[in-house]
């Protein structure tokens, strides 16, 4: 099956080196199944028939500041779902899709560049994201086995798969060009997510925590830029995530 998925987008180029616009895209999903449902690799009738939309308004600002050392993008947005599919296990064990309802997640991001001396670049980003179901069609068994959930206000106030309510990241970079000794480089970045859950019924012994990340690196390229050493750490902290 199929269906028409319009676009529309409205942008005004700003004087100074920038962009503000909205957009309002609509997304379509056909119906499908788990890839590792192997019942339904040999019978289609398990195949979930209804396939998921998604309306998405986002309106932004994309901009260039300080004679172009400071970058700026800002955005909102707004999302309505219909039909949306998850990932369910079965009672049997196996894995399956289903269509779980409406939902409604709205959100705004920031990120921002800045290059304040030649040679070092700092970044930020921070996110929030606000996700609730509206509607919602799948059977009201579908997490009584994990949950203990049976009435229709239960499953509406569920919290929505992997949307942790902020998120954000800083990080800099500094690079020094020494001429036909090459280029050094270190840099770092640290970021951390809320608490979210990874499947559908918010089960709480895979509730992925809020942590932390570190990272760090140094690097050196050779003047002909055809050779590149780099020694990196990741997760420095030694986070334990789900």
């Amino acid at each position: 099956c199929g269906d028409v998925t319009p676009r529309g987008v409205l942008d005004n180029e700003l004087t100074h080196g920038g962009l503000k616009y909205v957009s309002a895209p609509k997304g379509f999903k056909g119906g499908t199944t788990s890839g590792r449902d192997t019942a339904a690799l040999r019978n289609y009738g398990r195949i979930i028939g209804d396939p998921e939309t998604n309306w998405s308004y986002e309106a932004g600002l994309k901009a260039d500041w300080l004679d172009r050392r400071l970058r700026t993008n800002v955005a909102v947005f707004r999302n309505l779902y219909s039909g949306l599919q998850f990932g369910v296990t079965t009672p049997d064990g196996g894995f399956g899709r289903i269509n779980a309802g409406d939902a409604t997640t709205e959100g705004a991001e920031l990120e921002l560049t800045a290059v304040p001396v030649k040679g070092l670049e700092l970044n930020a980003s921070v996110g929030l994201l606000d996700g609730k179901y509206t509607k919602w069609t799948a059977a009201l068994s579908t997490c009584t086995a994990s949950r203990g959930l049976t009435t229709l206000e239960q499953y509406l106030n569920l919290p929505m798969k992997q949307s942790p309510k902020w998120s954000y990241r800083v990080g800099a970079n500094y690079s020094y060009d020494t001429g036909d000794s090459g280029v050094f480089s270190v840099g770092a970045d640290y970021s951390a997510k809320a608490d979210h859950y990874n499947n559908l019924c918010a089960s709480e012994g895979i509730r992925v925590q809020d942590y932390e990340f570190l990272n760090a690196q140094m690097r050196w390229e050779n003047a002909g830029g055809n050779f590149l050493v780099t020694l990196s750490g990741t997760n420095l902290q030694d986070s334990e995530v789900f």
